[in-house]
């Protein structure tokens, strides 16, 4: 038995509905119901397992306006997308993923005859002063295959860092910066490694940061020496050294050629050492010419303290050079070691 009734008399919302448990099909006519279903009113729980699929939704149909704020996405199987894949605002949790692993997971054919990358990190800027390729391709993280595969334990990755430096052109090429080998070994290619903190610097030989293991001074320079009679200096025409200091302990060479002593008297030194020595060991080599100019058999080089150096003479080293022992057109060449 069947009754028409007309479209007026069907309320046009429908608040609750309750459906009958049904085994066949429920057959409409195109027009012949107009309802609206209340906010909320229909939830995953009131649809089968793949019920709904991409078929049944018209273009554009699901947007912001249709969703809750938090969406749940539950799949065993991937995600796709025809374009690009926008995040606005924070992500508030890790990315997880059943297998052990946190993060994004990208994968590529492995090597089977040149270096071949895994999908990266890429970064780069959609900002409107772009004029040629928007958005701009700037930075780069990417894994890359090591090895030939010839089974599965060809696993050799490597890991790169690609980076564009300012003033690069309309054109930009993100330029090969850092290497992480496969067996771990670090390659910088471009630039240097710097410690934004002083007083940082790498450990070496030991497992532990320990401060007896920790390189964390490395200098090189030149240093302006001069040679000095009573701490008056004297007038050298050629006076230029230079330094490497590691560490505490600093590595220096000077020669002097002296031409005048300036009325200057008293104990020859050497002054002007680029850092203030420490009291602890010290070791010169130092070589005069011509050879006969001071009437001794031995001459040595000692700290005096701070940054100067004393010439000493005699039998038992004991004796300060004087300015009475020098002439002029002496050459003065020194090296040696000392701790700051």
């Amino acid at each position: 038995m069947s009754r028409a009734r007309d479209n007026a008399n069907l309320s046009p919302t429908i608040a609750d509905a309750r459906m009958p448990n049904l085994t066949g099909a429920i057959t409409t006519v195109e027009g012949a119901v107009a309802t609206t279903i209340a906010n909320d009113a229909v939830d995953s729980q009131h649809y089968a397992a793949g019920s709904i699929d991409n078929e049944h939704l018209a273009d554009d149909a699901v947007g912001t306006d249709e969703l809750a704020n938090d969406v749940v996405i539950n799949t065993s199987g991937a995600i796709t997308t025809t374009g690009a894949l926008d995040v606005v605002g924070a992500v508030s949790e890790d990315v997880t993923q059943t297998h052990d692993g946190i993060g994004i997971y990208g994968t590529a054919g492995m090597n089977t005859g040149d270096a071949k990358y895994t999908p990266g990190i890429k970064f780069g800027s959609a900002d409107a002063s772009f004029t040629t390729t928007n958005p701009k391709f700037l930075a780069f993280i990417a894994g890359r295959s090591t090895q030939v595969y010839n089974g599965d334990g060809d696993a050799g990755m490597a890991l790169d860092f690609l980076t564009t430096p300012d003033n690069a052109g309309t054109a930009p090429d993100p330029t090969l910066r850092m290497s992480i080998a496969s067996a771990g070994d670090v390659t910088v290619s471009t630039g240097d490694l710097i410690f934004g903190t002083a007083g940082k610097g790498v450990v070496l030989g030991a497992t532990t940061n320990v401060d007896a293991n920790t390189l964390d001074d490395y200098e090189e320079g030149t240093w302006t020496g001069a040679l000095a009679a009573g701490g008056a200096a004297m007038t050298s025409a050629t006076n230029a050294g230079t330094y490497t200091k590691i560490g505490d302990t600093v590595f220096i060479t000077i020669k002097c050629y002296l031409t005048s002593l300036n009325s200057a008297t008293g104990n020859i030194s050497l002054t002007g050492l680029p850092f203030t020595e420490a009291g602890g060991i010290a070791g010169f080599s130092l070589a005069y010419f011509p050879v006969n100019t001071i009437d001794d058999a031995m001459i040595v080089a000692r700290m005096s303290g701070g940054t100067a150096i004393d010439f000493m003479k005699g039998d038992a080293l004991s004796v300060t050079v004087q300015h009475s022992d020098l002439t002029l057109n002496l050459w003065v060449m020194l090296s040696g070691t000392y701790q700051v």
